[in-house]
């Protein structure tokens, strides 16, 4: 009985340990075989990535070898060394292609200098609060699209905050919504 116990065992494991890696098996946006990993362990696509200003092709590759988060670290769907048949570096054999015709920005600002107010409260600290006209619409309607990606500047509104860590590098920690010319709405996480 211990014999079959332990062949059961062990068989079970071998199970469990080949099912543990078929779960980051992915394809890559261009049908690769690919892995499922942490954006920064993907050179080629952390590459794309570090790049300033990052083309509308890019980004629409990146979100499309999105493939989970592990805790607040996007993971990526990163091509297996076993897809090399040339000698070309692979962040040049990434296809950058998309099917949407590339996002135009403008170079106009709309952004003005805050005026200041003298308006005090009973306290006498200057009132910090919007007056109603500079609050947002209630009437916004529902903005969550369920996971349907969007297009850079689609939704204005939204925030994504970066934070300097202490070691100096820069993180995306928190999101959060502009509800006037002053303040965002967040989580405070």
């Amino acid at each position: 009985m211990g014999d079959k116990s332990c062949l059961f065992f062990m068989i079970i494991s071998v199970w469990f340990a080949a099912l543990c890696l078929a779960q980051d098996r992915c394809r890559t946006p261009d049908s690769k075989v690919g892995r499922c990993v942490s954006l920064y362990e993907c050179q080629p696509l952390y590459a794309i990535f570090s790049r300033r200003p990052i083309p509308s092709s890019s980004i629409d590759y990146l979100r499309r070898s999105h493939c989970g988060f592990d805790g607040r670290l996007p993971r990526v769907c990163c091509r297996s060394d076993n897809n090399d048949d040339s000698d070309e570096p692979l962040s040049r054999q990434v296809d950058l292609s998309s099917s949407r015709p590339p996002t135009r920005t403008t170079e106009k600002s709309t952004t003005r200098k805050p005026t200041r107010t003298s308006s005090q409260d009973s306290g006498g600290n200057a009132n910090v609060l919007p007056r109603s006209p500079d609050c947002g619409s209630a009437g916004a309607g529902n903005r969550i699209y369920g996971g349907v990606v969007t297009e850079l500047d689609e939704f204005p509104w939204m925030a994504l905050l970066q934070y300097r860590r202490a070691n100096g590098s820069l993180d995306f920690a928190c999101g959060g919504a502009l509800i006037n010319k002053y303040y965002v709405l967040t989580a405070a996480h």
